[in-house]
């Protein structure tokens, strides 16, 4: 009887020793299931990404090329944004190169000046004497200069045509040098010449009775060598790739401008700094209103300690 007994708690702990071993190796599917199910969309996706047989290199590079072959509006976006980006960076370089060089890109080396030396727009013109768009930029700021008194024309020789353009660049900024107020009729004069020549631009000198061995020292000398190469070194950390090209009030502007777009830009340009007046105008107010203000505040809390103080000396 007792046998029997012990083989039945034999038989029931055997049961329930299956039952919790059966419980425990139902439990991880359980919960691979409940993840499985939880899984998102992406996650799915990488799933079968990693799942899928790798490519060699060979392999890879044949799918790229085919892809661009079947598809090459994708090349042709992907230039285009690049261009883009290079573009924008080159034009963030400039404004701040801008920015921070107005003083040397108007002054230094003390270049020849036309116009109002204390006018609210200064034009910077890079020029050659031999560029015939040059030529053209030239009639156009004089008739500007004619018809608007507060502008005033810097102007920085840029010789990248050759040997003769240097030599008339150095000869006009000799002439400067030597005799200011023959210089606009030199200037002038050579911008009309088709060609320039060394013979010709000798003959316009000896004609407006410049000494030219005076001249052709200037040529020479070590100032105005720095002038020009100063001009080069201005035009290279602008980013000029021509002439004509302008620095209007610090705003670059490349190719020629005919004298209708640059009537409107010297328009846009003063009502900008009429609006910036304005808005300073308006902020200088405010602060002075908001001093006056708290100079009151100050003022109405010292009252009531002087009053105080009067009725304490007031008798009974």
């Amino acid at each position: 009887m007792q046998k029997i007994f012990t083989n039945i708690l034999l038989g029931i702990l055997l049961i329930l020793v299956a039952l919790f071993a059966y419980k425990i190796l139902r439990k991880p599917e359980i919960v691979q299931t409940s993840l499985n199910n939880t899984q998102t969309d992406e996650e799915k996706v990488d799933q079968r990404v990693l799942n899928e047989p790798k490519l060699s290199e060979e392999e890879l590079n044949t799918k790229i090329h085919d892809y661009i072959l079947n598809h090459p509006e994708v090349l042709v976006e992907s230039l285009e944004a690049m261009q883009r980006k290079k573009i924008e960076e080159s034009n963030k370089q400039t404004a701040d190169y801008l920015l921070q060089n107005k003083s040397n890109i108007e002054n230094d080396g003390l270049p020849p000046v036309f116009g109002n030396k204390d006018g609210d727009i200064t034009v910077v013109v890079f020029y050659d004497y031999n560029c015939s768009f040059c030529k053209q930029a030239n009639l156009i700021t004089n008739e500007i200069l004619e018809s608007d008194t507060g502008v005033k024309i810097i102007l920085r020789p840029l010789p990248i045509l050759g040997g003769t353009s240097m030599y008339a660049a150095k000869v006009a900024l000799a002439v400067h040098k030597i005799s200011e107020e023959k210089f606009p009729l030199i200037h002038n004069e050579m911008m009309k010449m088709k060609p320039i020549t060394e013979e010709g631009i000798k003959a316009l000198l000896v004609a407006n009775q410049i000494d030219y061995q005076i001249v052709e020292n200037e040529i020479n000398s070590f100032a105005i060598k720095e002038l020009v190469a100063k001009n080069f070194d201005l035009a290279k950390n602008l980013g000029i790739k021509g002439a004509p090209s302008y620095v209007v009030n610090s705003i670059f502007i490349p190719g020629l401008v005919d004298k209708e777009r640059f009537t409107s830009i010297i328009g846009e340009l003063r009502q900008i700094a009429e609006q910036a007046k304005t808005s300073e105008s308006v902020e200088i107010n405010k602060n002075n209103l908001d001093a006056e203000a708290k100079n009151g505040e100050i003022h109405n809390k010292e009252k009531p300690s002087v009053s105080t103080q009067e009725n304490s000396n007031k008798p009974n």
